[in-house]
């Protein structure tokens, strides 16, 4: 399929919303996972994490959209951890969190207090 492609990694693949150039990401993510049968699994996921590493958080989310869709549940855990590292990381930044991935802030001022409240109370 991906050779049929241009090398334009802004051209569109036929499968709708999803760009070769996510889809060449996961077809590289396959190989490194499924490449070596006799490789120790530990050494697979750190490549893994390594070749996730080389990317930004867009890509990350992407490729997680991309293997949501196509229903690849082992590229969603490829990909997680980027998300995770990201979303743990910028724990303190809610509102950049939330416009990064275009989340609607539905707490009210009172829901807000409740929950600031509530952590001050394991400190």
């Amino acid at each position: 399929m991906c050779e049929m492609t241009s090398d334009d990694p802004s051209a569109v693949i036929p499968l709708p919303n999803v760009h070769s150039k996510h889809v060449r990401m996961i077809i590289d993510l396959v190989k490194i996972k499924y490449n070596d049968k006799n490789e120790d699994p530990l050494d697979r996921e750190k490549n893994i994490y390594d070749y996730m590493q080389r990317f930004g958080l867009s890509e990350a989310v992407e490729i997680l959209k991309v293997a949501d869709y196509l229903q690849m549940y082992s590229l969603i855990a490829a990909a997680a951890p980027t998300v995770s590292e990201f979303l743990s990381t910028n724990s303190h930044r809610p509102n950049f969190i939330r416009g990064f991935f275009a989340l609607r802030d539905d707490l009210t001022e009172e829901m807000k207090e409740e929950i600031i409240n509530d952590q001050m109370n394991y400190f």
